[in-house]
């Protein structure tokens, strides 16, 4: 599809290798333009590996994303085709806009303080164990994963105590 678009491309595929490594790479060799290829996970890690030290490791990066795997909210929530090569017609860059992003520092088990970006919702609670549920479900569940996901989520939820700084 990027092929057809004459749109020049390399491939990295992340199997076994964190695609937030991957995106810090291409960045450093001055690649401008990211297309993260996966569902929210994926451009989660991605959109992680654009910065360092609190900054976007290149001036206006550009990501653009493709909704593969087993659910892509960003993709649906920005009307993005779910198909290959309509959503890579996208990437032509008639559709190029502005992204806000999260920023949150949490303490994780253990002590270590750990920040990151989050590019479309962010969920504790019931709702990040209910994704976390779906996740792990068996992929022959196919679209009944995020129904699997609530219940399970539902059943393994125990209440938590957490304080939320915001500015």
């Amino acid at each position: 599809a990027l092929d057809e678009r004459g749109l020049d491309h390399r491939t990295l595929v992340a199997n076994g290798v964190d695609p937030s490594a991957l995106a810090a790479s291409a960045l450093d060799e001055g690649f401008r333009f990211l297309v993260a290829v996966g569902n929210d996970r994926t451009v989660h890690e991605v959109v992680n590996g654009m910065f360092r030290g609190g900054s976007p490791i290149l001036e206006e990066p550009v990501l653009g994303v493709v909704g593969a795997g087993s659910g892509c909210d960003l993709v649906r929530s920005f009307g993005v085709p779910g198909d290959t090569e309509s959503a890579a017609a996208h990437l032509v860059g008639d559709n190029t806009y502005g992204l806000d992003l999260m920023k949150s520092t949490s303490t994780v088990p253990g002590g270590e303080r750990r920040t990151e970006y989050g590019h479309n919702v962010a969920q504790v609670g019931m709702g990040a164990q209910q994704v976390a549920c779906a996740a792990k479900a068996p992929a022959w569940l196919g679209g009944s994963r995020r129904f699997y996901g609530f219940w399970c989520g539902y059943l393994k939820t125990k209440a938590s105590r957490f304080t939320i700084e915001h500015d």
